[in-house]
Order: C-alpha cells, then structure tokens, then sequence
C-alpha cells in the first residue's frame, strides 16, 4: 500500500539520500535511473523502486535496507 509518493530525490532528506548512497557503495549493481518511483509505506519507511522488478525499503533509524 502507496501512503505518500517521492516524485523526485529532491524531495528525500540528506539522511535518506545518505542511507541510499550506502546500500549502492555495498551494492554497486543498484543505480538510480532518471525515472524512479518511490514512496512512503504504512510504517513510514522510504520505499525506492528501481526498476520493474528490483525495489527496496530504507529505514534512516535503523540504517537499514531490506
């Protein structure tokens, strides 16, 4: 369930963009694309997919990805 959408990095925070700029230093395999599609879940965490098939939660308190 889509609570809030993200049209643009613009709008995520500098922990947010940090956290996603980890998980691709560990992940190299995983690049924005000028098109992405996020949004908030029902718990609050960022969700960024990027592509049809590969997406990710990101949780800045915990500093985690899943």
């Amino acid at each position: 369930m889509k609570v809030r959408n993200v049209s643009s990095m613009a709008m995520l925070s500098k922990e947010e963009l940090d956290l996603i700029a980890k998980h691709m230093e560990v992940n190299p395999n995983i690049k924005f694309t000028d098109v992405f599609e996020g949004w908030y879940d029902e718990n609050g965490d960022l969700c960024v997919k990027y592509s049809d098939t590969i997406w990710f939660h990101y949780n800045v308190e915990r500093g985690e990805w899943w």
